[in-house]
């Protein structure tokens, strides 16, 4: 899994707890996609299945034009608050990362929490605009595709990445750390290039495959090198 995950995980008060929070979220996330897919369900009978212009108006439509005025800002709030709570999360492991696993090594303060924590706060400032900047540069890109396909596609860049170098890490023992981020290089590079000749529901196994794949072949070449 990704860092947003991780620290999450690292709250726990050993691996079991961690465990059966991972398996436990696993189980949940299932019963929040099954609502939302209720929710849309929901409007489409309500609308009769009427079209619109975007299908991310949809839902806005029917708060503001069906809901009482206090439970239509009881939603709105309701938003904004997971998209806060989405963002923060998002910023906070992007910026942990990079002062933990980049900065801290390269500057010599694996062990000082105080330049970390300075740090990391100036990475997340960093951070928030280049997530500005990204998702501003996107919106010519994704018109006439609604925000959820736009999101998961871009997310599906990545994640084919993540599952191959999980792979590697479990189903062969050849590869080293160099192997594994060339393979993970590779793989997100292959699928970005694709982009657009599949559907995005294809970059994550394409991407899994082809970083397993590539991370295996350096590995092996590593090997008999030094054979």
């Amino acid at each position: 899994t990704d860092q947003l995950i991780v620290q999450r995980l690292l709250t726990c008060t050993d691996q079991s707890s961690a465990q059966k929070a991972l398996i436990g979220s696993g189980v949940v996330v299932i019963l929040q996609f099954f609502l939302f897919l209720m929710v849309g369900l929901g409007l489409w009978v309500f609308y009769e299945g009427r079209a619109f212009e975007s299908t991310d108006e949809i839902f806005a439509t029917f708060i503001v034009q069906q809901l009482p005025p206090g439970l239509t800002g009881m939603l709105i709030a309701g938003v904004f608050a997971a998209a806060m709570s989405s963002l923060s999360s998002s910023i906070n492991s992007l910026a942990s990362a990079t002062a933990y696993d980049y900065w801290a090594p390269m500057v010599g303060a694996r062990n000082d929490e105080e330049r970390i924590l300075k740090a990391g706060k100036i990475f997340t400032l960093v951070w928030a605009g280049l997530l500005v900047g990204g998702a501003v540069l996107f919106i010519p890109l994704s018109k006439g595709t609604s925000a959820v396909e736009v999101a998961l596609g871009v997310a599906s860049l990545v994640y084919g990445g993540l599952l191959g170098a999980f792979a590697l890490g479990v189903f062969t023992r050849r590869p080293g750390q160099s192997a594994v981020i060339i393979g993970v290089s590779v793989g997100i590079g292959a699928v970005t290039l694709m982009r657009d000749l599949m559907a995005w529901p294809w970059y994550v196994l394409v991407g899994a495959c082809i970083t397993f794949l590539a991370g295996s072949l350096v590995g092996w070449i590593q090997t008999k090198g030094q054979s």
